[in-house]
């Protein structure tokens, strides 16, 4: 009998995502594309009106599985929204495992990726650094920031 995928809401996201492991997992993922050891999948874009998009981002994991975050992009009242679901299934069974959301895993991988091409590119030396921008996008990396994160 096959169980049901784990299921993370925002809540638990925010709790058990921290972003120095978030920066580390992600550190292999960046030198494999900048290196082209990793060809990324196509992304697909559904345009839904003015400022609302749909879109489809497949990755493929390897040994680790595979799955997709599926993301709407929303202009409302109170700015832009990144909403969605991250799937992720097993690799030898293809049964789905996880489930969680996905705006908080944006909000998050967001900040740490940045945080992480931040390390490696700033000079040794550097002591201030500058985030500039507005929403949860931006807030993220000071909540990382806050939370001592660093590779």
């Amino acid at each position: 009998m096959r169980t049901a995928p784990l299921f993370f809401d925002a809540q638990t996201v925010a709790e058990t995502l921290d972003y120095t492991s978030c920066m580390t997992a992600l550190r292999p993922a960046m030198i494999a594309l900048s290196t082209g050891a990793d060809n990324p999948l196509l992304r697909s874009f559904i345009g839904l009106g003015e400022g609302r998009t749909f879109a489809l981002m497949p990755g493929n994991l390897g040994e680790l599985g595979f799955g997709a975050k599926l993301v709407s992009v929303c202009q409302t009242e109170q700015g832009k929204t990144h909403e969605g679901l991250v799937i992720l299934f097993d690799a030898e069974t293809g049964a789905p495992v996880c489930v969680a959301d996905g705006g908080e895993v944006t909000r998050i991988r967001t900040a740490a990726m940045s945080a992480l091409a931040t390390d490696v590119l700033a000079r040794p030396d550097a002591r201030r650094l500058a985030l500039l921008g507005a929403g949860a996008q931006a807030r993220a990396p000071c909540r990382g920031a806050d939370e001592g994160a660093a590779v």
